[in-house]
């Protein structure tokens, strides 16, 4: 049966604890208690295997292919009223920041994976998302206040 968490640390606490027999959550929170001994691995929902985690499988590789599109994502945003141009100087620098390679190889080693956009691509995702997961959403009776 599902189990609602308010967060991932109280769900991880109590998969340690055995209180919980599994969770999901993101790999690079989960790596530190994989590393430690702590939690086993089952797989990644990625559509590759991550540099940090090279022995556990994708969801793909073992036969659940529905879980290729179940990734975290992550964002910068700045508050509607920013002057445009203070938008597009920090759009320059975090795009600059990310094509570092040191960055890409902090960022595998703790389980994520570089991957810079721009606004309007990531509006186009952000798109996608909401059109990939709204019918699991409605299925599940989830509504969303915007």
């Amino acid at each position: 049966m599902p189990v609602a968490y308010r967060g991932a640390s109280p769900m991880l606490i109590d998969v340690v604890s055995g209180e919980l027999s599994m969770g999901w959550d993101a790999a690079a929170s989960m790596l530190p208690l994989y590393k430690g001994g702590k939690i086993k691995l089952l797989g990644i929902s990625g559509d590759k295997r991550l540099a940090a985690l090279p022995d556990v499988p994708t969801a793909k590789e073992q036969g659940f292919a529905e879980f290729v599109p179940a990734t975290s994502w992550y964002a910068v945003y700045a508050p509607a009223d920013t002057p445009p141009a203070t938008v597009a100087a920090l759009e320059r620098s975090f795009l600059a920041a990310a094509a570092k390679p040191e960055l890409a190889r902090s960022l595998d080693a703790a389980g994520l994976v570089a991957h810079a956009e721009g606004r309007a691509d990531l509006a186009q995702r952000a798109q996608r998302e909401r059109a990939s997961w709204a019918p699991i959403v409605k299925a599940a009776g989830i509504v969303v206040d915007e």
